[in-house]
């Protein structure tokens, strides 16, 4: 099956920014996209709460993060399950915040960047 990041990554001509750009339709309502820098998560379960700054949110239609890991040598999806629980990491995006939570021995991303597709309540 074609997941929906394969989709978007394979629209022609589009750019994704971190300002918010129409990218089509969904049903009848024009879909946006944002990219959020949420630097870096640190080590552990601390995690990491973002102010995204997306006023006219009325509905999330997809989500996903990436960051490095410089343990590994590798770029981690967002959210994660993994058997190994130091690569776990869970993520929420409401229509304020972006979180970012990880497990007890959860290591650290670095660069970590989050897509936001969201219809507005609001119409340009």
């Amino acid at each position: 099956t074609i997941g929906i990041s394969n989709l978007i990554y394979s629209i022609p001509g589009l750019n994704l920014s971190t300002t918010a750009a129409k990218i089509g339709k969904y049903i009848n309502e024009d879909l946006y996209a944002v990219i959020i820098d949420c630097g870096n998560v640190d080590a552990g379960t601390g995690g990491k709460t973002i102010t995204h700054n997306i006023s006219d949110i009325r509905e999330i239609m997809f989500y996903s993060g990436i960051g490095y890991n410089s343990s590994d040598s590798a770029f981690n999806i967002l959210p994660r399950v993994d058997n190994d629980i130091t690569y776990q990491r869970s993520m929420r995006v409401s229509t304020t915040n972006i979180v970012i939570g990880g497990a007890v021995n959860a290591q650290a991303l670095t660069n970590v960047k989050v897509i936001i597709l969201y219809t507005k309540t609001t119409t340009p």
